[in-house]
């Protein structure tokens, strides 16, 4: 899980730019060179939208492609893991840590490793 004092109000303010969606990974690549990847296999559902099931590569492409553009409005870190990213059209975007053993998912800022969860 997140620390406590972990604090995602960095991505406040950052548009998503482009989704990029791979076998095991889901790389969300927002502006000012910040990265979140996703990862997991098909079964496990790392990334879901609202109250939604989990997306599962690759039709978390339909999901994922109308956020792109759009501004993060609010972000907020969960000490289960879940990073929980609010959009300027409504929409929550909600990074699951589903894995005790493995990292569930890494952020980059500025093309240094910032967050392994």
């Amino acid at each position: 899980g997140l620390s406590a004092d972990f604090s995602a109000e960095f991505l406040c303010g950052r548009t998503l730019d482009s989704v990029n969606v791979q076998s095991n990974v889901i790389h969300l690549c927002f502006s000012g060179t910040c990265v979140i990847n996703a990862e997991g296999g098909p079964s496990e559902g790392g990334i879901s939208i609202d109250k939604s099931e989990p997306l599962q590569p690759p039709i978390s492409i339909l999901y994922l492609y109308p956020l792109i553009d759009q501004e993060v409005r609010s972000a907020l870190s969960h000490t289960d893991g879940t990073l929980s990213l609010v959009f300027e059209k409504g929409q929550t975007l909600h990074i699951h840590d589903t894995s005790k053993q493995y990292e569930s998912y890494s952020i980059y800022l500025d093309g240094k490793m910032i967050v392994v969860v």
